[in-house]
């Protein structure tokens, strides 16, 4: 990523640069949402063939395979959405469902033994990753949206984005018996919206739902199944510190809560959410939101914090 990242600032005027670069002090790192609109850093539109093609390419070293087909899928069915816009709509907002509105922003300089991130961020998109030494890679928040999230016509016919965080939840809430389900499925929607709060908000918010530790083993293999759906999109050596944490701290506390239709192609929300995880996940209309949160180490705060305080 050191590497990659040199290479697309390298690519860029300078007007570009100053752009697309930030401290990693700079508020705008821990500031993120996942609207339509301008941001902080260079959108791809921006950038000439050459200099998204090096932007691309460090988006793939945080992301894996899969990843990066899901980030290409986003942005494909953002284009089905903006095509489906009607003239007067797209004449009066001609930006706003625009494939080309993702920014890129490097916070502080890339470097293999020096703090330094980066941010993908645009509609349905915020990636957020940062290293610091001897901790590794932070890669939360972590959020991917779609809409639609199944393209039922047009060349993107049959195009299905996130369908996998969807389908093995579902398998989930199917093998549970009636006294688990009870447990699971929430007759009022789950308290908080963790789309829009702060870190510590996050951090106050209690698990709903039913425990892993109620749960047999079978149960407890498909919940870390959609754990995975979530960690496949990373490159291993982004997640296994969040993946380990979350093993460490133990399966029977992390909590699974359910909200909505039970049959499949229904609108539905869920939470997984553990000492060390957060992760949320709504289809409502076609429309899927869907975000990984780490209360304990976000952004790296934490990580950074104490590495500051060992190098004093």
């Amino acid at each position: 990523m050191v590497e990659a990242a040199r290479a697309w600032l390298a690519s860029l005027s300078d007007v570009q640069r100053k752009r697309a670069s930030r401290t990693l002090s700079a508020q705008s790192r821990v500031r993120w949402n996942f609207f339509p609109g301008a941001r902080s850093g260079l959108a791809l539109k921006r950038m000439n063939d050459a200099q998204r093609a090096a932007a691309f390419a460090l988006v793939r070293r945080g992301l894996s395979n899969k990843g990066y087909e899901t980030l290409r899928g986003i942005l494909t069915v953002e284009g089905v959405l903006q095509a489906a816009l009607s003239p007067t709509r797209r004449r009066m907002s001609p930006e706003w469902r625009d494939p080309g509105l993702y920014h890129l922003a490097v916070f502080g300089t890339p470097h293999a033994q020096r703090p330094w991130g980066w941010r993908l961020e645009g509609h349905h998109l915020s990636l957020n990753f940062t290293f610091v030494p001897g901790r590794g890679w932070v890669g939360t928040p972590f959020f991917l949206g779609a809409n639609p999230a199944y393209v039922m016509r047009g060349p993107h016919k049959g195009l299905r984005v996130l369908g996998a965080q969807e389908d093995t939840a579902r398998r989930l809430l199917a093998s549970l018996r009636p006294d688990q389900r009870t447990r699971a499925v929430l007759a009022r929607p789950a308290s908080g919206d963790l789309f829009h709060a702060s870190l510590d908000t996050l951090r106050r918010i209690q698990p709903a739902g039913l425990p892993a530790s109620a749960m047999d083993a079978s149960q407890q293999a498909l919940l870390w199944s959609v754990i995975e759906s979530y960690a496949r999109n990373f490159r291993a050596e982004v997640v296994a510190h969040e993946i380990a944490e979350a093993r460490k701290a133990g399966i029977g506390k992390v909590h699974f809560a359910w909200r909505g239709d039970t049959r499949p192609g229904g609108n539905c929300f869920y939470r997984i959410q553990g000492p060390t995880l957060v992760i949320e996940f709504s289809n409502d209309g076609n429309h899927i939101h869907s975000i990984w949160r780490d209360p304990v180490d976000e952004f790296a705060v934490a990580s950074l914090r104490s590495a500051r305080r060992t190098s004093r």
